[in-house]
């Protein structure tokens, strides 16, 4: 009995100690990882941007849940980006650093300007893709989140993908029908789709830009004074008139001429008296 006693005494003693260590441990864990952090940010304010990263390293080794120190790894790899490089060390810094962004994301999907840089990194490095498959995640989460679709917009747009940038700014003006820029935007793009594609057929273009000037109507019946909507309308109506022209219709050319002269002065009057008010106010 009383060896079964002392050894049970000895266990528990033993099991004391060992959860004295397992806290010490702990509390040297957390001051390694602080000084790690210190040290990472103060390489990265320094403008060492490969030191820094080595210790955000550590600090996600030791705590994988730092989110601060995910977020800033990205920030430091994008700093060491060159965009349009072909270098193996570039893959790399885009590879990681866009990995490191979508890490803090995942943890912190509200944070706008996380969001903005993620997509600005993964739009530089020319990987649409990445930024695409995590937003379209995101979406699943959000189904009727604006700002997500407009995300998907610009990066199929920028991948080149009309089509699909076209349908995901559709889609955000049926979750925000009142947002003019939703409108604004889609205009511009007809305009875009008109003016930089000349191979594309009559009756291909006269639908682009019937829906460009549509767009554009309802962002300008939303905001009347709204500048950039006048003068996309201006242009929009020249690829209009240019169409006409070219198909023998010059009475119809000649009348959307004077329509696009009368959006143009428009938008002049608008931002002279945007002038006016900032200089009074100013």
């Amino acid at each position: 009995m009383r060896s079964l006693l002392g050894t049970g005494e000895r266990l528990i003693r033993v099991l004391a100690v060992t959860g004295c260590l397992a806290l010490a441990l702990t509390g040297c864990t957390r001051l390694r990882i602080r000084r790690e952090m210190h040290e990472a940010n103060a390489f990265y304010k320094a403008q060492n941007y490969e030191e820094a990263v080595k210790h955000y390293k550590n600090v996600v080794a030791l705590d994988p849940g730092y989110m601060d120190a995910w977020l800033n790894m990205g920030y430091a790899y994008r700093a060491l980006f060159h965009p349009g490089s072909e270098h193996p060390k570039d893959a790399t810094y885009a590879s990681e650093g866009i990995a490191a962004l979508r890490k803090y994301l995942e943890a912190n999907p509200e944070n706008e300007t996380a969001r903005q840089y993620f997509l600005e990194f993964c739009t530089s490095a020319a990987r649409h893709d990445d930024a695409i498959a995590f937003f379209e995640q995101e979406l699943k989460r959000k189904p009727d989140n604006p700002q997500i679709m407009r995300s998907l917009a610009t990066l199929y747009a920028k991948k080149g993908d009309v089509e699909q940038a076209m349908k995901w700014w559709q889609r955000w003006t049926q979750i925000e029908p009142r947002n003019p820029e939703a409108w604004y935007i889609i205009g511009v793009a007809s305009w875009e789709r008109s003016y930089k594609n000349p191979s594309i057929g009559s009756d291909e273009r006269r639908k682009v830009i019937t829906e460009g000037i549509d767009a554009l109507g309802k962002a300008l019946e939303i905001k009347p004074d709204y500048f950039e909507a006048l003068s996309y309308m201006n242009l929009i109506y020249r690829e209009k008139a240019k169409l006409e022209a070219t198909e023998g219709n010059s009475a119809g050319a000649g009348s959307d001429y004077e329509t696009a002269d009368k959006y143009m002065k428009r938008a002049l009057e608008v931002r002279n008296a945007q002038q006016k008010a900032q200089t009074k106010t100013g």
